[in-house]
């Protein structure tokens, strides 16, 4: 019984918001950075240590991270040998690894994220079908953007008379500035002047 009490416990505490119980594939690690047996730890998730079978599943995408062509997702686990392609890797000639997705048009394996920390470029941002989400190659705030072509990470927004990503906020409190101001379509952080 007692074996059974802990069990329970076990599952109850490794749930997530997405259901899926901590240590198992698809679900978070467990808080110590492991996962249980065959899996690994990677972006903060359990994913499959190494490829085995073939993927090619994957969601078509009709927007989302692109912004202008659309996302394919084409990832999976392993292929010929157990050999995939890694984040960054071309996908056009192998899967990608089962904690990445393949992104076309660009044929480039992105990391399956939950949060801009999961990512080297500090962007996670959602695919159009609601339901996962890579590393982008997007600017953060504080990071320079072009006016004519944005390219900031979905949480700032590009501001013509600065050039750089502003992190988008809804009061003064969201700002360490303290200084939430309207510019354009949305409110952004900005320096003290702007809300004098």
């Amino acid at each position: 019984m007692r074996h059974v009490a802990l069990a329970l416990m076990a599952f109850a505490w490794g749930c997530d918001d997405g259901g899926k119980p901590a240590g198992t594939e698809g679900g978070p690690c467990y808080p110590n950075g492991s996962c249980n047996a065959g899996l690994a730890c990677l972006s903060k998730l359990c994913v499959k240590a190494s490829g085995g079978g073939s993927g090619t599943g994957g969601v078509s995408e009709t927007g989302g991270v692109s912004g202008t062509g659309g996302v394919s997702g084409a990832g999976g686990s392993g292929g010929a040998g157990g050999a995939c392609a890694d984040p960054g890797q071309s996908c056009a000639s192998q899967p990608c690894c089962s904690y990445a997705i393949c992104i076309t048009p660009e044929y480039r394996c992105h990391t399956i994220c939950r949060s801009n920390s999961d990512c080297a470029s500090g962007c996670c941002e959602w695919m159009a079908d609601g339901i996962r989400r890579v590393c982008a190659d997007r600017a953060t705030a504080g990071q320079a953007c072009l006016w004519s072509a944005p390219n900031c990470c979905s949480d700032t927004a590009c501001i013509q008379s600065t050039n750089q990503c502003h992190a988008v906020c809804v009061s003064n409190s969201d700002c360490a500035s303290g200084c939430c101001v309207q510019a354009s379509i949305h409110r952004v952080c900005g320096p003290v002047a702007w809300c004098l």
